[in-house]
């Protein structure tokens, strides 16, 4: 199965959501909204109209970077727990001892990648209770992906893919989950076991045929000598009065004592 482990809605509409999942062939979606899960169902709802496993998750911004919790069930008691402190952000330790009330994995975002906005940094080495490390979120950084793997590496923990909590990136980055992990738990126990994969799609264009249809080798380029600037043509000094240039006609001289003709 190829399922995105952190898909945020933001602003767009159950059914918007939905659509883009389907089109960008996923086979299943976890819906994490961030520090809330009042809007979960309506969003649950709406994959499995589109024919799609979903999942239910939510989505813990802390003072740097992002947690993912998934539950084992999306019932009562994750539904009503207390996911948001208002206009602020979690803490970190805090965050994990709200996930460990509940059963279920949590998830650390890409500590690395920059260009989600937040990140954790070397904190991931030392946060307690982590099932997983994304480490692929479809941002082209092959170096901050190495450093995520290393960490995951370090910990022995398995590596996901997902769009990183952006719509706009779904089916770039994603999860593939070993069966089909059609319900909530099924899913869980994968993440537990390693049984997932990280997959990042990349556009990589190889070669592009010229205009002419005729391949033609590049000119190489001049090698500009060492130590020097360009080159300079060099100018003749000026020409002083009463001396002649070197190589120029001289008149012939006359040998002293001997008489000129006439």
């Amino acid at each position: 199965m190829l399922v995105d482990l952190h898909l945020t809605p933001h602003d767009l509409a159950p059914a918007a959501l939905a659509q883009a999942a389907r089109e960008a062939g996923l086979h299943g979606a976890v819906v994490t909204d961030t520090n809330r899960t009042d809007r979960l169902p309506a969003y649950l709802d709406a994959l499995r109209q589109a024919g799609l496993a979903a999942y239910g998750g939510v989505e813990l911004a802390l003072d740097r970077g992002f947690l993912v919790f998934i539950p084992r069930e999306v019932d009562a008691a994750f539904l009503g727990a207390r996911w948001s402190i208002g206009a602020g952000k979690w803490d970190a330790n805090a965050a994990v001892a709200a996930c460990a009330a509940l059963p279920g994995v949590t998830i650390a975002g890409h500590p690395y990648c920059r260009d989600l906005g937040s990140v954790l940094f070397d904190s991931v080495y030392t946060l307690p209770g982590l099932a997983a490390i994304e480490t692929r979120v479809a941002r082209g950084r092959p170096l901050w992906d190495a450093m995520a793997d290393d960490v995951a590496a370090r910990r022995k923990l398995p590596r996901i893919g997902s769009c990183g909590g952006d719509p706009g990136f779904v089916g770039r980055a994603l999860t593939f989950v070993h069966g089909e992990r059609l319900r909530q738990a099924a899913l869980v126990d994968a993440l537990r076991d390693g049984s997932v994969w990280p997959i990042e799609f990349e556009a990589r264009v190889f070669f592009v045929p010229p205009a002419r249809g005729r391949v033609r080798r590049a000119a190489p380029a001049r090698r500009a000598r060492r130590g020097r600037g360009r080159r300079r043509r060099r100018t003749p000094p000026p020409r002083q009065p009463g001396r002649r240039r070197s190589g120029s006609a001289r008149p012939p001289t006359r040998r002293p004592g001997r008489p000129r003709p006439r």
